[in-house]
């Protein structure tokens, strides 16, 4: 009440110019219209700001201006942290497929800084937010888009320094240590399990109700280690702390795929398809439940209706329709298709590459179908599994010519080279029987 009068009696002394900008400025903060835009180099919340801190009869009223200036500026960052503290799926969209959102939050709390001054008492939380920021930006954005190895291994180091210059100013605070172990659990196709775990460990310890770092988990197990079981036992406690998560009961529904049990996987998708029909993320899961059952026709519909609702190169659906458009004699269409959008990053090509080697295997055109094999484990970002996919196909190859032994020495090299048993280690392991009954050598074991 007493802020109100002082304002008052303050504004009724200013001509009509200032108090204009005064309020001009008071609605920017609320806008968050903060800083100007080349096109604009004065009607925003800063220049205002500084223009009015040179009135000299709005003295008392400037440490009320800066004091709702740094905590707007920190308003929509906290929005978002808070968000995914509360692990809402829209957020979770955003965080990782739309990193520009973020790209200015870290202005936003250098100026805050600038604004309270570092011996105030939010400095360390500021400060550990901005390196947050910083290190998401990067990872996200710069180093997802950067294909050369060492300027990429340069950025993720930048990043882990960053993420721990934050922990150092902020060393309770669990959604850090989940960042470290998002950033170790996958470098350019190589998974880091143990950093991944540790850190996740850690995070739950500092924030035993909150659930992200349950989702790192679940990844681990189910796509890493391997480990349905474990998956499922990860998921459950996670559901008994939060039983309407949307992300965790999609990871259930993945789960529930990965064992090949596809009515349970649908069943869950259809149910969070009612409960958010404006998120894409159980769409784009059906489509791969659909894939798996090498529905195709499904994955045509399915995928369609996820595009309306997110961009198709960030969509996880995008790979699943070229497919299926290759695989129902579409072709001249699902090339027009892949021309018009290319995968985002461009560092995610190798997927559509170890599309194209099938397809051309398929169509028996084997020059090709090694070329495109070739790229893939050329590939600096493609998963162990997807390079693993790419050998057995050379394998495959290599048995229609009758090398057997060259054959032999690739399924071989595409079991060493992913050591998880997933889908390419069984189906080389069924290859390598195959040319063991051919060859008349064949061995049970």
């Amino acid at each position: 009440m007493d802020t109100r009068g002082i304002e008052e009696q303050t504004l009724a002394q200013l001509d009509s110019v200032t108090r204009s900008n005064y309020f001009e400025f008071k609605n920017k903060l609320n806008t968050h219209e903060f800083f100007c835009s080349s096109n604009n180099s004065t009607n925003c919340a800063d220049q205002l700001y500084k223009g009015l801190l040179n009135v000299a009869t709005l003295k008392p009223l400037h440490a009320l201006m800066r004091r709702n200036y740094a905590a707007a500026l920190q308003d929509e960052v906290q929005k978002a942290l808070n968000a995914l503290l509360a692990d809402d799926p829209y957020e979770f969209n955003d965080w990782y497929l739309n990193p520009e959102k973020y790209a200015e939050y870290p202005k936003y709390l250098e100026r805050a800084i600038e604004l309270l001054g570092k011996d105030h008492y939010s400095f360390p939380l500021l400060y550990s937010q901005q390196k947050y920021f910083e290190a998401h930006y990067l990872k996200q954005k710069i180093l997802q888009d950067l294909k050369d190895e060492h300027k990429r291994d340069s950025v993720r180091n930048l990043v882990k320094l960053k993420l721990l210059e934050a922990i150092k100013y902020e060393p309770h605070a669990a959604y850090l240590y989940h960042a470290v172990a998002n950033l170790h659990w996958r470098k350019d196709g190589i998974y880091e399990m143990d950093s991944t775990l540790k850190y996740c460990a850690e995070a739950m310890q500092m924030a035993p109700t909150w659930i992200t770092p349950y989702h790192e988990l679940v990844e681990t197990y189910l796509n890493i280690i391997v480990d349905m079981d474990k998956a499922d036992s990860i998921i459950r406690k996670g559901l008994a702390i939060r039983p309407n998560s949307y992300l965790l009961n999609l990871l259930l529904a993945w789960n529930y795929q990965k064992q090949g049990q596809f009515n349970q996987s649908d069943s869950i998708c259809w149910k969070l398809i009612s409960a958010k029909p404006e998120l894409f993320n159980a769409w784009s899961t059906l489509v791969q439940c659909s894939a798996e059952r090498m529905d195709y026709d499904h994955v045509i519909k399915y995928s369609l209706k996820s595009f309306d609702l997110h961009p198709i190169t960030t969509n996880w659906s995008r790979a699943w329709y070229f497919k299926a458009l290759l695989k129902t004699k579409k072709e001249k269409y699902a090339f027009e298709f892949l021309g018009k959008y290319p995968p985002e990053p461009a560092t995610l090509e190798f997927i559509d590459n170890i599309i194209l080697s099938d397809y051309y295997y398929n169509k028996r055109n084997f020059d090709k179908a090694f070329e495109y094999a070739e790229k893939v484990i050329s590939s600096n970002y493609a998963d162990l599994h997807i390079k693993a996919d790419a050998i057995v196909i050379m394998a495959r190859i290599e048995m229609s010519r009758m090398n057997f032994d060259v054959a032999t020495s690739y399924l071989n090299k595409a079991i060493d080279i992913d050591p998880t048993p997933d889908e390419a280690d069984h189906t080389a392991r069924c290859y390598l029987a195959q040319l063991q009954h051919l060859k008349g050598t064949f061995n049970y074991s």
